[in-house]
């Protein structure tokens, strides 16, 4: 599952491909690039709900200022991982293998954040089975050992251990 869409703006992105503003402009206008428009004025683009602009909007309106544009960061690391022609086959396996391990701890945290609030609305203890059935009802594909890691960070008084009661005499 993915959380909230990150966004990069034109200034950032200027920066962070090291372009000129008409090198990025002809990016956008190639279609490589989609570019959303922010008509609201709010300091986090988080909370915004960018519109998103098609190239013929970009090459007739004047009302669209660079500055007002944002782009996801999907797309940006999607155009990156391209333009990374420069790296051998091995490099490009590591770097596919480093995205994944990013996204299973990515996933490995919103999973131990929701199953914390599951235990603390259910009324009984939490037994191991139920806690990897309700990761993969998430939509979570986590491995077995952050699983495990999840179900040790569970408060004692929120887990079910095994076994029956001691008999007491």
């Amino acid at each position: 599952m993915k959380g909230n869409i990150k966004w990069v703006a034109f200034d950032r992105l200027l920066e962070r491909w090291k372009l000129t503003r008409s090198e990025l402009n002809q990016i956008i206008t190639g279609g490589s690039l989609p570019a959303y428009a922010l008509y609201q004025n709010l300091d986090y683009v988080e909370e915004l709900s960018p519109i998103p602009i098609s190239i013929q909007d970009w090459k007739t309106k004047a009302d669209i200022k660079p500055e007002r544009l944002v782009f996801k960061t999907e797309d940006i690391e999607r155009i990156e991982v391209i333009n990374n022609s420069d790296l051998n086959g091995k490099d490009r396996q590591e770097l596919g293998r480093l995205r994944n391990e990013k996204q299973k701890w990515d996933d490995s945290i919103a999973a131990a954040v929701r199953i914390g609030i599951f235990c603390k609305e259910i009324a009984e203890p939490l037994k191991k089975d139920v806690l990897t059935d309700k990761i993969s009802d998430m939509g979570y594909h986590l491995p077995d050992t952050t699983i495990i890691k999840i179900w040790r960070s569970v408060p004692e008084e929120f887990r079910k251990k095994a076994g029956a009661p001691r008999k007491i005499k």
